[in-house]
């Protein structure tokens, strides 16, 4: 009973001390770095208290870093499936909100809608963000919101994706290494001639054509 009650305390304090030293969301608007523009920070509840900072790298790929309150001193970003095309982190629906993570999440560089692809024809940067770049590029100035939001680095930092995310992941962990201390990849999407021969029969049976036999 004693030690459960000294346990407690200790978090208590920690956590407390923790909040404290945390800069302000609305103050986070105001954070800047090398072709980074915040868009918005704003306090939310759900699904655990905390701040989300959204903001733009570069051109086009934006981005979101959700920031909890009671932070685990980690952070994760999560992958996209699909084109990607919307500011997502599948990290959220694996609760890493919940257990405290910093999360961060992307759209790759451009907007899209399902898997419709023609948001590459003529745009070979989307083309490089989508595969590779944008995932790399946000971490980078996620890791650095982070800091700023916490007034220390993330301890570690984790990668977590399915199908596109797993594909992510594994160029991640080909291209870039060091950006983070472990992997997950799950259903990793690799077979792009077969990927998109199955979205060309998806999106023709959509239109009304009789899917080929």
């Amino acid at each position: 009973m004693i030690r459960s009650a000294l346990l407690t305390l200790a978090v208590s304090v920690i956590s407390a001390a923790t909040a404290r030293a945390q800069t302000t969301c609305a103050a986070m608007s105001g954070f800047t770095a090398p072709d980074v523009k915040i868009t918005a920070a704003a306090p939310l509840t759900d699904p655990v208290p905390l701040c989300k900072v959204e903001g733009v790298i570069g051109a086009e790929i934006r981005f979101a870093v959700w920031l909890p309150d009671a932070w685990n001193g980690k952070f994760v970003m999560g992958g996209q499936g699909g084109f990607a095309g919307a500011v997502d982190s599948q990290a959220i629906g694996y609760r890493g909100l919940q257990q405290g993570y910093a999360v961060a999440g992307t759209d790759t560089g451009h907007r899209a809608d399902g898997i419709d692809g023609r948001w590459a024809l003529g745009h070979p940067e989307r083309v490089v963000n989508y595969a590779h770049a944008a995932i790399h590029r946000v971490t980078a100035t996620a890791k650095t919101i982070v800091a700023a939001r916490y007034g220390r680095p993330a301890g570690k930092a984790y990668f977590t994706g399915c199908s596109n995310g797993g594909r992510q992941a594994l160029i991640e962990a080909q291209r870039y290494p060091d950006d983070f201390d472990a992997i997950l990849a799950g259903a990793p999407a690799q077979d792009w001639r077969g990927l998109i021969a199955t979205f060309l029969t998806i999106t023709r049976s959509i239109c009304g054509v009789s899917r080929p036999t």
